[in-house]
Order: C-alpha cells, then structure tokens, then sequence
C-alpha cells in the first residue's frame, strides 16, 4: 500500500487495482468450477476499464 501513496499514485489507483484483481478471481473461479450459473432477474455487471499505470 505504501508504493500507492507517492504522488504519481492516487487513492482511486488503488481501487481500480483492487476492482481489477477482484473481477479476474471470479472469472477464475467461475472458469475453474465450469462457469457462472445462469440465474433469472440477476443484473449485468460490467468490468471496470483496466488500471492505465
């Protein structure tokens, strides 16, 4: 976390990163477990662009 509080690194860097790492392990598990069950009603979720640094 300390290499995210230097100038060119702002506090919302950080969250794109942590969103990033979040969505790739649900599509690992889900592609480990044979993918997401499709259920009725569930809304779409659209991946956050990647982090730009």
């Amino acid at each position: 976390m300390a290499a995210w509080r230097t100038p060119e690194h702002a506090d919302h860097c950080l969250v794109h990163l942590v969103a990033f790492g979040a969505f790739t392990a649900v599509e690992r598990v889900e592609s480990l477990l044979g993918g997401a069950p499709e259920t009725s009603g569930s809304a779409s979720v659209e991946r956050p662009a990647q982090p730009s640094h």
